[in-house]
């Protein structure tokens, strides 16, 4: 009975060693008992379910490894998108009227300009010509990006429309606007999905 209650134990204790290996980190842990009983049935169960937690744990490595890639590709990513919307803001800004023009014209005058995103689809227009003043303000559709891209297309438009061609009439001014717009985006071609234009 000694003999085999120690034979037990021995076996027992093996198995109570190791599964605090496993507890610890350590996933290369084998028993490899060579029993026909209901111990070596335990251990082989027990050196399957190390077996099994090393690969998950392989597998979870690999996973977490690609995961590090691919989020350190999205910041890159995401990096370079908001340099290019920095530098786009950069461009809007040039294209709107410097505050120095206002206020030559108008001494006790300031300007709110506070886009809901970097670029905005919003803006402002004055131009001085000959004894006439022309000021606009501006609402594109779209937010951000595209936004941004109609409001300096609705700069461009103003500057030709006002001081390359002369037109000082609001209505005039609004009409060669939209019609400039609409041959810009095609949007004559009514398979063409834009519609987007500015009040």
């Amino acid at each position: 009975g000694y003999l085999l209650a120690r034979n037990i134990s021995v076996a027992l204790n093996l198995i109570k060693l190791n599964s605090s290996r496993v507890a610890n980190g350590d996933l290369s842990v084998q028993i490899n008992m060579k029993r026909k009983d209901e111990i070596g049935d335990l251990s082989s169960a027990f050196d399957k379910m190390v077996k099994a937690l090393s690969e998950a744990d392989y597998q979870l490595h690999e996973y977490t490894e690609e995961l590090k890639t691919k989020g350190e590709q999205i910041e890159l990513n995401n990096q370079k998108t908001q340099e290019s919307i920095r530098y786009a803001e950069v461009i809007q800004q040039a294209s709107l009227p410097k505050k120095s023009e206002f206020t030559k014209v108008f001494n006790d005058s300031f300007i709110t300009y506070l886009p809901k995103d970097i670029v905005s689809g919003d803006f402002y227009y004055f131009a001085q010509l000959d004894n006439n003043y022309v000021f606009g303000v501006f609402d594109c559709t779209g937010h951000g990006i595209p936004g941004g891209f109609m409001s300096v297309m609705g700069c461009v438009y103003l500057k030709n429309i006002i001081l390359n061609q002369g037109v000082t009439e609001p209505s005039k001014i609004l009409q060669l606007l939209d019609e400039g717009i609409v041959e810009s985006l095609n949007q004559k071609d009514e398979r063409r999905k834009s519609r987007d234009g500015m009040d």
